[in-house]
C-alpha cells in the first residue's frame, strides 16, 4: 500500500510457503484500483518482465499539497482509461507479473541506476555496507562532484554509525594520553596540550581548574563575593598556564582570564572544606601542575594528589618539599588506579577531580573511577567535579566553532554537516548535569562557572558536587517574557528564578537549533548568511544576575537550565546559600557523548573500503563515505535526499591556499597523512581542522619524516599552520 492511494493498492493471502520464499508476493489490486506494469516509455511489459508499478482508479489522491512540481512528476494522464481527465500514479516501485496475474515486488526503481554502461542496484551496495559491525544505516546515491562536468558521476555513501562501545579502545586512549604527557613533561618546558583550553590532557591528570558551588560537610555558605587574592605561593607555583589555548581563536588564553578562572575555582573549593579547614583531609585526582594543590594544601591537614605523569609528580615532589608541605603526598597513577595508592582505611572530606574528566575515555571509565573513590569518603564527605564540559551545550559550542570558519555563501547543508560532524567526533567526554545522578548513592548538584571572561570554560562548562545530602523542592518564579530583572524582587526563603537567557550563548544556540532543523527545513540555495537571529528574551550574564541580586541584599548562585542550554536559573536567598539549598539534578537521557567515536570512524572508514573491495566489483564501490549521526528524514519519516550533505560542497566550502614551496608541499603531505583528508589549505590552523593533542604527536612524527626537521609540541601550538611551520623551519 501507498499513501497516495488511500493506503491500500494490492492484497495477497499469505501461505506457509510464502514465509520461506525469497520473493515478496504482493498479490492483485483491490477491486477499486487498477495497476499497470510499464517500462520507461509507459509501455506495458510482458508477464515475467520487471516494470514500474503505476496505480489508477478510485481513491487516487489529487496530488501533493503546495507541490505542483512533484504532483506533475508523479500523477500522470492515464493513457489506458476511457474516462476524461483520468490520471495514474507513478509509484517508483518495481514488480513483475506472474503467470496467475499476481505481482511480485522487486524493489524501488530509484535504487537502480546506470553508471558508465553498468546497471547498478544501489540496494545491493547499501546491504553490503550495512552488514558491517558499527554501521546503523547506509544510503548510496549517484553524486556529481562538479556541476560543470555532468558526465563525471560517482557513487557516494552516507553512513550512520553506531556509537562505539564505552570500553572500546579505552586502554589505548589512556596510553595515548600517557605518551602526550611523557613528551610534555619530559621536555624542557611543561606543555598541557589541550586545544580546548583545558588542563593537562590525560585521563587522570589536570593542570587544575574550577569547581561546583557547594558547601562544607558542616553546611558552610557558598561564596557570593569575589574571591580573595591568592597567596603568593599560589601565584608563584600554581598559575602555570603554558599550553592553555582557546578553541575559539587558537591563541593562548590571556593570563588575567586564566587567573580569574583559577581564583574562582579555588574560592569555591574552599567552601567545601570542613570547619575548621585545618582538620580537612583532601584528595585530588589529576593534580597536573598544581593549580589547586598549591592554593588549598597549605591550609588543610592532609593532601594526597595523584597524576598520570611521573614527570609532573617528580616535579611536584621537589616543589612541595621546597615549600615545606610535608603533609602533601604524591603518586603517579591514572584515575582508575588512584585508589590503589591509598590504604583501605584512608578517608577524605573532599575528593577533587578538576578539569580532568573531559579526558576520560568513556562514561564507563568515569563511573568506575567515581564509584571506587566514593568508597574513600569520610562521613559527610563530597566529591567535587570541576570544569565539566556540558553535553547540552555541545551543539552550540560546535555551531559556534563552525561559524568562526564559515563564509556567508557556504551552503546551509554543508555548514550543518561540518558542525554536526565535529559534534559527533568530539574526542573529549561531555556530560549532562544529571549524568552522575545517584552514582554510589550520591546526589548531584550542578553550578555554572563564575567569572566575567567569555572563555569556553565560563560559557560551556560547569561544576558538579556529589554528596549524600538529599535534595529539596524550591519555590520558583518564571521570568520569561520580562525584558528586565524585577527591580524590587524579594525572597523570604531560597527561591529559584527561571527563564533567564545568557546573551553570550543565545546566538550560538540559535545557530545550533538552525543546524538541527536543517534536514527538514533547509530551502534550496540557503546559505550561512540566512541564519536567524536569536530571540529577544530577558538576557543577562550569570555574573550580572548575581550582582543584581546582591545589590538588593540577596545572596545568589547561577545554575544550569536542564531544558534550555542557552538559559540559566538563578537561586536567590535572603541568607547565605548552603549546599542543601542547591537543587539536585535528575537522571538525564542522552547524558553523555561517545569520545571514542572519531577514532572508531577512522577504523570504520577503512572497514567500509575493505568490505566494498572484497564484495563489490569496481564500478559498484562508493568513491566517498560521509558519516552522519542520523539520516535526514521528513516529518513523515521519509528520507529527504536533498538534505544529504553534498561531499563536494563540504570540501569546497572553504578556499584552499596551495603550497608555494617545496617545504610547504612536504608539510602538506604530513598534514594530509595525519588528518586523513586532502582538503587542507596552507593557512589552516591544525587545531581547527581536526587536530588535537593526540594526533599532534602523529603530525610531529610525519613532519620529521617528510622534512627531516624536528618540531616540539610547544612550537606546534605557536606555529600551527603549514605556512607558519614552513617559515619557522
Amino acid at each position: 500500500g501507498i499513501t497516495e492511494t488511500c493506503v491500500h493498492v494490492t492484497e495477497h493471502i499469505l501461505t506457509p510457503a510464502d514465509r520461506d520464499a525469497q520473493d515478496s508476493p504482493i498479490g492483485r489490486p483491490i477491486p477499486s484500483l487498477t495497476t499497470y506494469l510499464l517500462d520507461a516509455a509507459l509501455r506495458p511489459v510482458p508477464p515475467g518482465a520487471p516494470g514500474e508499478i503505476y496505480v489508477a482508479g478510485h481513491g487516487l489522491a489529487r496530488g501533493y499539497q503546495g507541490r505542483p512540481d512533484l504532483t506533475a512528476d508523479r500523477f500522470l494522464p492515464d493513457p489506458f482509461s476511457a474516462t476524461p481527465g483520468a490520471r495514474m500514479y507513478r509509484s517508483g516501485d518495481r514488480a513483475r507479473q506472474n503467470t496467475d496475474g499476481s505481482l511480485t515486488y522487486l524493489g524501488r526503481i530509484d535504487h537502480q541506476i546506470q553508471l558508465r554502461g553498468h546497471r547498478i542496484e544501489l540496494g545491493e551496495i547499501e546491504a553490503t555496507l550495512a552488514a558491517l559491525p558499527g554501521v546503523a544505516g547506509a544510503i548510496v546515491r549517484p553524486h556529481q562532484p562538479d556541476p560543470d562536468a555532468p558526465d563525471d558521476i560517482r557513487l557516494a555513501a552516507w553512513i550512520v554509525d553506531a556509537p562505539p562501545e564505552d570500553d572500546a579502545e579505552a586502554a589505548t586512549r589512556i596510553a595515548q594520553w600517557q605518551s602526550v604527557y611523557d613528551i610534555t613533561y619530559g621536555g624542557s618546558s611543561p606543555i598541557a596540550g589541550s586545544s580546548a583550553g583545558g588542563s593537562s590532557p590525560t585521563a587522570g591528570s589536570s593542570a587544575g581548574g574550577s569547581s561546583p558551588d557547594g558547601s562544607s560537610p558542616t553546611g558552610s555558605a557558598l561564596p557570593t563575593s569575589p574571591p580573595a587574592p591568592p597567596s603568593k605561593m599560589a601565584n608563584d607555583l600554581a598559575l602555570d598556564i603554558t599550553g592553555w589555548h582557546s578553541s575559539f581563536t587558537g591563541q593562548p588564553i590571556p593570563a588575567a582570564e586564566m587567573r580569574e578562572w583559577r581564583d574562582a575555582t579555588c574560592a569555591r573549593i574552599r567552601t567545601l572544606l570542613p570547619d575548621p579547614a585545618t582538620t580537612a583531609r583532601v584528595m585530588e585526582v589529576g593534580c597536573g601542575t598544581g593549580m589547586i594543590l598549591f592554593d588549598i594544601a597549605p591550609d588543610v591537614a592532609a593532601y594526597h594528589a595523584v597524576d598520570l605523569s611521573p614527570h609532573i609528580i617528580d616535579r611536584l615532589k621537589s616543589q612541595t618539599a621546597d615549600a615545606g608541605l610535608a603533609h602533601v603526598t604524591l603518586a603517579a597513577a591514572a584515575a582508575h588506579e588512584a585508589t590503589a595508592t591509598l590504604a583501605p582505611t584512608d578517608r577524605f572530606d573532599l575528593i577533587i577531580l578538576n578539569s580532568v574528566v573531559q579526558y576520560f575515555p568513556s562514561m564507563t571509565y568515569l563511573r568506575a573511577a567515581i564509584t571506587a573513590l566514593a568508597a574513600h569518603l569520610a562521613p559527610g564527605g563530597r566529591i567535587f567535579l570541576g570544569d565539566l564540559r556540558d553535553q547540552g551545550r555541545l551543539p552550540a559550542f560546535h555551531a559556534h566553532l563552525a561559524a568562526l570558519t564559515a563564509t556567508p555563501e557556504e551552503p546551509r547543508a554543508a555548514f550543518a554537516h561540518r558542525a554536526l560532524t565535529r559534534e559527533a567526533e568530539e574526542e573529549e567526554l561531555t556530560l549532562a548535569p544529571g549524568a552522575l545522578a545517584g552514582i554510589a548513592g550520591l546526589t548531584a548538584r550542578p553550578c555554572l562557572k563564575r567569572g566575567h571572561a567569555e572563555t569556553e570554560m565560563q560559557l560551556y562548562r560547569y561544576d558538579l558536587l556529589l554528596s549524600d545530602q538529599p535534595g529539596r523542592t524550591l519555590p520558583h518564579r518564571d521570568l520569561s517574557g520580562l525584558t528586565t530583572l524585577p527591580a524590587h524582587l524579594t525572597a523570604t526563603e531560597p527561591m529559584l528564578l527561571t527563564g533567564l537567557t545568557d546573551p553570550r550563548l543565545s546566538p550560538h544556540q540559535t545557530r545550533a537549533d538552525w543546524i538541527a532543523l536543517s534536514a527538514a527545513t533547509a530551502a534550496e540555495g540557503e546559505r550561512v548568511s540566512d541564519a536567524p537571529l536569536p530571540p529577544n528574551d530577558l538576557a543577562c550574564t550569570p555574573e550580572d544576575a548575581i550582582a543584581w541580586a546582591e545589590a538588593i541584599g540577596l545572596q545568589a548562585a547561577a545554575l544550569p537550565d536542564p531544558d534550555a542550554p542557552a538559559r540559566f536559573r538563578l537561586l536567590i536567598s535572603p541568607e547565605p546559600i548552603r549546599t542543601t539549598d542547591l537543587p539536585t539534578a535528575s537522571a538525564t537521557p542522552r547524558a553523555h557523548n561517545a569520545p571514542l567515536r572519531a577514532t572508531a570512524r577512522l577504523a570504520l572508514r577503512s572497514a567500509l573500503h575493505a568490505a566494498a573491495d572484497a564484495a563489490l566489483p569496481a564500478h559498484m564501490r562508493p568513491n566517498s563515505y560521509t558519516f552522519l549521526t542520523a539520516m535526514p528524514l521528513s516529518p513523515s519519516g521519509k528520507l529527504v535526499t536533498k538534505s544529504l550533505p553534498n561531499p563536494a560542497q563540504i570540501t569546497a566550502a572553504k578556499s584552499i591556499t596551495p603550497p608555494q614551496s617545496a617545504t610547504e608541499r612536504r608539510l602538506l603531505d604530513a598534514f594530509q597523512k595525519t588528518l586523513k583528508t586532502n582538503t587542507i589549505s596552507t593557512t589552516d590552523n591544525f587545531f581547527h581542522i581536526g587536530g588535537n593533542s593526540l594526533n599532534a604527536l602523529t603530525l610531529i612524527q610525519n613532519i620529521q619524516k617528510s622534512t627531516n626537521h624536528n618540531i616540539t609540541l610547544k612550537s606546534l601550538f605557536q606555529y600551527n599552520s603549514i605556512q607558519t611551520i614552513a617559515h619557522m623551519i
